[in-house]
Protein backbone atom coordinates (compact mmCIF):
# COMPACT_ATOMS: atom_id res chain seq x y z
CA UNK A 1 0.00 0.00 0.00
CA UNK A 2 1.34 3.67 -1.17
CA UNK A 3 0.92 6.21 1.39
CA UNK A 4 1.08 9.86 -0.07
CA UNK A 5 1.18 12.94 2.33
CA UNK A 6 0.06 16.54 1.12
CA UNK A 7 1.56 19.48 2.68
CA UNK A 8 0.66 23.02 2.50
CA UNK A 9 1.76 26.22 3.18
CA UNK A 10 0.51 29.41 3.69
CA UNK A 11 2.75 33.04 3.88
CA UNK A 12 0.19 35.28 4.67
CA UNK A 13 0.89 38.80 6.73
CA UNK A 14 -1.47 40.32 8.61
CA UNK A 15 -2.14 43.69 8.18
CA UNK A 16 -3.99 46.78 10.23
CA UNK A 17 -5.15 49.59 8.06
CA UNK A 18 -6.42 52.95 10.68
CA UNK A 19 -7.54 55.80 9.06
CA UNK A 20 -8.27 58.97 11.23
CA UNK A 21 -9.87 62.31 9.91
CA UNK A 22 -9.95 65.55 11.37
CA UNK A 23 -12.88 67.44 12.17
CA UNK A 24 -13.18 70.09 10.06
CA UNK A 25 -13.28 73.45 11.70
CA UNK A 26 -12.04 73.12 14.42
CA UNK A 27 -10.75 76.41 16.70
CA UNK A 28 -7.27 76.31 18.20
CA UNK A 29 -7.60 79.58 20.24
CA UNK A 30 -10.61 81.81 21.03
CA UNK A 31 -10.09 85.60 21.92
CA UNK A 32 -13.45 87.67 22.88
CA UNK A 33 -13.74 91.71 23.49
CA UNK A 34 -16.95 93.11 25.00
CA UNK A 35 -16.82 96.89 25.47
CA UNK A 36 -20.41 97.62 27.64
CA UNK A 37 -21.91 101.38 28.15
CA UNK A 38 -21.69 103.11 31.74
CA UNK A 39 -25.07 104.31 32.80
CA UNK A 40 -26.01 107.70 32.59
CA UNK A 41 -25.11 108.09 36.23
CA UNK A 42 -22.13 106.34 38.01
CA UNK A 43 -20.39 103.28 37.09
CA UNK A 44 -20.61 99.92 36.67
CA UNK A 45 -19.13 97.74 39.43
CA UNK A 46 -16.39 95.19 39.26
CA UNK A 47 -19.15 92.38 40.21
CA UNK A 48 -21.34 93.28 37.20
CA UNK A 49 -18.24 93.09 35.33
CA UNK A 50 -17.20 89.84 36.25
CA UNK A 51 -20.87 88.39 35.69
CA UNK A 52 -20.68 89.84 32.46
CA UNK A 53 -17.60 88.26 31.95
CA UNK A 54 -18.69 84.67 32.97
CA UNK A 55 -21.59 85.14 31.10
CA UNK A 56 -20.02 85.56 27.94
CA UNK A 57 -17.37 82.58 28.33
CA UNK A 58 -20.13 80.46 28.73
CA UNK A 59 -22.18 81.58 25.96
CA UNK A 60 -18.87 81.30 23.25
CA UNK A 61 -17.78 78.00 24.90
CA UNK A 62 -14.79 79.25 27.15
CA UNK A 63 -12.00 76.71 27.13
CA UNK A 64 -8.59 77.75 29.73
CA UNK A 65 -6.99 74.52 28.02
CA UNK A 66 -7.18 76.34 24.76
CA UNK A 67 -5.79 79.32 26.34
CA UNK A 68 -8.93 81.22 25.74
CA UNK A 69 -9.50 84.66 26.13
CA UNK A 70 -12.71 86.79 27.25
CA UNK A 71 -11.98 90.77 27.87
CA UNK A 72 -15.22 92.72 29.37
CA UNK A 73 -14.65 96.54 30.01
CA UNK A 74 -16.95 99.43 30.47
CA UNK A 75 -16.90 102.64 29.13
CA UNK A 76 -18.98 105.78 28.63
CA UNK A 77 -20.51 106.27 25.23
CA UNK A 78 -21.58 109.76 23.41
CA UNK A 79 -24.60 110.30 24.89
CA UNK A 80 -27.69 112.55 23.19
CA UNK A 81 -26.29 115.83 24.66
CA UNK A 82 -23.69 115.37 22.48
CA UNK A 83 -25.76 114.38 19.64
CA UNK A 84 -27.89 117.80 20.24
CA UNK A 85 -24.88 119.90 20.19
CA UNK A 86 -25.09 119.58 16.55
CA UNK A 87 -22.10 118.48 13.83
CA UNK A 88 -18.69 119.93 13.91
CA UNK A 89 -18.66 123.32 11.27
CA UNK A 90 -16.51 121.36 8.81
CA UNK A 91 -19.65 118.58 8.76
CA UNK A 92 -21.87 120.99 7.31
CA UNK A 93 -23.38 121.22 4.59
CA UNK A 94 -22.95 124.60 3.12
CA UNK A 95 -19.67 124.56 4.12
CA UNK A 96 -18.91 122.83 -0.33
CA UNK A 97 -20.94 125.38 -1.52
CA UNK A 98 -19.32 128.06 -0.13
CA UNK A 99 -15.49 126.74 -0.77
CA UNK A 100 -16.89 126.17 -4.84
CA UNK A 101 -17.97 129.77 -5.16
CA UNK A 102 -14.95 130.95 -3.44
CA UNK A 103 -13.07 129.01 -5.87
CA UNK A 104 -15.04 130.48 -8.30
CA UNK A 105 -14.94 133.81 -7.63
CA UNK A 106 -10.85 134.04 -6.78
CA UNK A 107 -10.38 132.11 -10.36
CA UNK A 108 -12.49 135.07 -11.91
CA UNK A 109 -10.71 137.71 -10.38
CA UNK A 110 -7.41 136.57 -11.60
CA UNK A 111 -9.04 136.22 -14.75
CA UNK A 112 -9.46 139.82 -14.57
CA UNK A 113 -6.30 140.81 -13.07
CA UNK A 114 -3.55 138.81 -15.19
CA UNK A 115 -6.21 138.45 -18.53
CA UNK A 116 -8.07 141.41 -19.56
CA UNK A 117 -6.59 144.24 -17.62
CA UNK A 118 -3.12 143.89 -19.72
CA UNK A 119 -5.12 144.00 -22.88
CA UNK A 120 -7.54 146.90 -21.58
CA UNK A 121 -4.21 148.41 -20.74
CA UNK A 122 -2.95 147.73 -24.33
CA UNK A 123 -6.25 148.53 -26.26
CA UNK A 124 -6.02 152.38 -24.67
CA UNK A 125 -2.39 152.81 -24.95
CA UNK A 126 -2.84 152.15 -28.50
CA UNK A 127 -6.03 154.64 -28.52
CA UNK A 128 -4.61 157.27 -27.10
CA UNK A 129 -1.28 156.72 -29.64
CA UNK A 130 -4.17 156.86 -31.96
CA UNK A 131 -5.10 160.40 -30.87
CA UNK A 132 -2.05 162.09 -30.21
CA UNK A 133 -0.11 161.23 -33.58
CA UNK A 134 -0.51 163.73 -35.81
CA UNK A 135 -2.18 163.54 -39.32
CA UNK A 136 0.17 162.24 -42.11
CA UNK A 137 2.62 165.20 -44.30
CA UNK A 138 2.14 167.34 -41.18
CA UNK A 139 4.91 168.92 -39.34
CA UNK A 140 5.47 167.82 -36.01
CA UNK A 141 6.28 170.72 -33.59
CA UNK A 142 7.16 171.09 -30.02
CA UNK A 143 4.36 171.54 -26.67
CA UNK A 144 2.96 175.64 -26.90
CA UNK A 145 2.49 177.32 -23.36
CA UNK A 146 -1.45 175.65 -23.56
CA UNK A 147 -0.14 172.31 -23.51
CA UNK A 148 -1.35 171.13 -27.16
CA UNK A 149 1.73 170.66 -30.04
CA UNK A 150 2.25 174.01 -31.89
CA UNK A 151 2.88 172.47 -35.33
CA UNK A 152 -0.30 170.42 -35.25
CA UNK A 153 -3.53 172.17 -36.23
CA UNK A 154 -6.01 171.68 -38.43
CA UNK A 155 -4.89 171.08 -42.03
CA UNK A 156 -6.24 173.16 -44.56
CA UNK A 157 -8.77 170.66 -47.01
CA UNK A 158 -6.71 169.71 -49.77
CA UNK A 159 -8.19 170.58 -53.44
CA UNK A 160 -8.05 168.75 -57.22
CA UNK A 161 -5.42 171.57 -57.99
CA UNK A 162 -2.84 170.66 -55.14
CA UNK A 163 -2.81 167.35 -56.46
CA UNK A 164 -1.74 167.79 -59.50
CA UNK A 165 0.79 170.43 -58.44
CA UNK A 166 2.39 168.24 -55.95
CA UNK A 167 5.79 166.77 -57.13
CA UNK A 168 7.07 164.33 -55.20
CA UNK A 169 6.08 161.11 -54.94
CA UNK A 170 5.58 161.19 -51.25
CA UNK A 171 3.90 164.59 -51.06
CA UNK A 172 1.48 163.45 -54.26
CA UNK A 173 0.48 160.17 -51.09
CA UNK A 174 0.02 162.77 -48.13
CA UNK A 175 -2.30 165.06 -50.59
CA UNK A 176 -4.30 162.09 -51.87
CA UNK A 177 -4.80 161.05 -48.06
CA UNK A 178 -5.97 164.46 -47.34
CA UNK A 179 -8.10 164.82 -50.14
CA UNK A 180 -9.97 161.60 -49.36
CA UNK A 181 -10.09 162.28 -45.54
CA UNK A 182 -11.70 165.83 -46.73
CA UNK A 183 -13.49 164.81 -49.37
CA UNK A 184 -14.64 160.91 -49.21
CA UNK A 185 -17.94 161.13 -51.44
CA UNK A 186 -15.93 162.91 -54.15
CA UNK A 187 -13.18 160.21 -53.50
CA UNK A 188 -15.11 157.27 -53.69
CA UNK A 189 -16.67 158.58 -57.40
CA UNK A 190 -13.71 159.45 -58.31
CA UNK A 191 -12.75 155.53 -57.73
CA UNK A 192 -16.14 154.28 -59.09
CA UNK A 193 -15.13 156.70 -62.36
CA UNK A 194 -11.59 155.03 -62.94
CA UNK A 195 -12.95 151.24 -62.48
CA UNK A 196 -15.63 152.13 -64.83
CA UNK A 197 -12.82 153.95 -67.44
CA UNK A 198 -10.51 150.76 -67.17
CA UNK A 199 -13.64 148.37 -67.86
CA UNK A 200 -14.35 150.49 -70.80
Amino acid sequence: MKQSDQYQRAYDLGREVSVTRATPGGVKRLSVAVLLRDPDKGRRTAMEINQISDLVKSAVGFDQARNDNVTVISRKFAGATDAAAGPAWYDNAWLPVLARNGTAILIALLVLLLGVRPIAKALMKKREDATTRPAFGQPIGEVDGEGAPAGIGVAPPVSLDQLENTRGYDDRIGAVRGFTRDNPTRAALAVRDMIKADAK
